[in-house]
């Protein structure tokens, strides 16, 4: 896309559309709309509430911020994502937007650095399912005091991983191959909470496009939550909230981000375990049990 075309305005202040209402809907569901703002939303048009939340929104992914509503927005709305919220309703406005600072975390860590994991279903898709989701758990503890080891047994795990359709009775319903202007294809419990879903509509592979999705891919993003971090706005980072290519090694930022959740444990003379600090600034919110809304 060029950058004329990516700043072609689908819809300017005052206008009003359906591609208005898809926006408005994107906005709310991923916590760029403040609830003071709700009620002064008119909707299908983009008055100032809508522009307000298309800048935060803009800011966020590293878009031109116009606070109109451009192609450019349009099409990234429009990639299948992870249903987690960018943002709370507290933080708007506040720390997680600023390039010098590209997360907010979840407000809760794994207290046990040695964790397990059960795969308590798989899917048809795939035979080796496990093995994916052991290299993607792999690349994070490669950063990190944290080690991750399948177990036999759910009653002996920390994480579980399980593949599910429709309303699986977590509260979160997958909505199939997308619907609504929506495609989920996995999502994650924040720490301690430890399960890890997959929707078992979506094509299952070892690689993405073509109608497949891979699954190392996915995993190493949604283990990303499970172990404390929410969305990063840049593109190239795994923890992007748009899951829209194939993507298995970690970027600086999450790197920076998984060590200032967890930073290196050294032995000081006399062999006593001491915490290093991380170096980088962060961000804490609220601690929040689940990331989907």
């Amino acid at each position: 896309m060029t950058e004329r075309n990516a700043l072609t305005v689908v819809a300017g202040r005052g206008r009003q559309s359906l591609e208005v209402v898809e926006a408005q809907r994107y906005l709310a569901r991923y916590g760029y709309v403040a609830d003071q703002e709700r009620a002064a939303t008119e909707e299908g048009r983009l008055t100032a509430p809508t522009s307000v939340a298309l800048r935060r929104f803009q800011r966020f992914a590293r878009l031109r911020v116009t606070g109109t509503l451009t192609l450019e927005t349009l099409k990234l709305m429009r990639q299948p994502r992870c249903p987690v919220a960018d943002l709370e309703p507290e933080e708007l406005g506040g720390p997680g937007i600023e390039d010098s600072d590209p997360f907010v975390f979840s407000g809760n860590t794994w207290d046990d650095r040695t964790l397990r994991w059960f795969l308590q279903t798989g899917t048809p898709d795939l035979t080796d399912e496990a093995a994916a989701v052991q290299r993607a758990f792999d690349s994070w503890a490669a950063h990190v005091p944290l080690t991750f080891t399948r177990v036999t047994s759910a009653a002996n795990a920390d994480l579980t991983v399980s593949w599910e359709t429709g309303d699986h009775g977590d509260g979160f319903p997958f909505d199939g191959s997308g619907s609504g202007g929506f495609n989920v294809f996995a999502h994650a419990f924040y720490p301690e909470d430890g399960r890890i879903h997959f929707d078992e509509a979506e094509s299952w592979a070892h690689a993405h496009g073509g109608g497949t999705v891979d699954l190392e891919s996915v995993a190493l993003h949604e283990i990303g939550h499970a172990i404390g971090l929410r969305h990063c706005g840049l593109s190239d980072a795994v923890m992007f909230f748009a899951i829209n290519t194939q993507r298995r090694e970690l970027h600086e930022a999450d790197i920076r981000g998984i060590k200032s959740r967890y930073p290196p444990v050294v032995l000081a003379p006399g062999r006593r375990a001491v915490t290093v600090p991380a170096a980088s600034r962060v961000s804490v919110s609220a601690p929040k049990a689940i990331l989907a809304r």
